[in-house]
């Protein structure tokens, strides 16, 4: 369960970033190479579930991504997980960390 706290953005792109092992540059960067676009995709979806933000704040977060990339961000991550036991496996792992340490700020 998603806390109402929210998680701080950067905190979420530097998981992913360590997760995928690309740099924080790479990640930011208008690099489309699959491991890079995947964390990138992958870090939008996490940040749209985890903060308030806005599309277009995310996309600000990831250098000028526009609304619309992160809405198929969103959408592409959240279908993928339903049929990529791999991604689903990541996404799951990644949230349980947020989760672990959102209820440890939360004490």
């Amino acid at each position: 369960m998603i806390s109402k706290t929210e998680v701080d953005p950067q905190y979420i792109i530097g998981l992913v970033c360590d997760h995928y092992e690309v740099t924080m540059d790479e990640i930011k960067r208008q690099v489309r190479f699959q491991p890079v676009a995947k964390a990138r995709q992958v870090a939008m979806y996490l940040i749209s579930l985890y903060s308030d933000r806005t599309l277009v704040e995310i996309g600000v977060l990831l250098n000028r991504r526009t609304p619309a990339t992160v809405h198929h961000a969103f959408v592409e991550i959240g279908t993928r997980i339903l049929v990529d036991g791999d991604l689903s496996r990541d996404v799951k792992e990644l949230r349980e960390v947020i989760d672990g340490n959102n209820k440890m700020s939360a004490l």
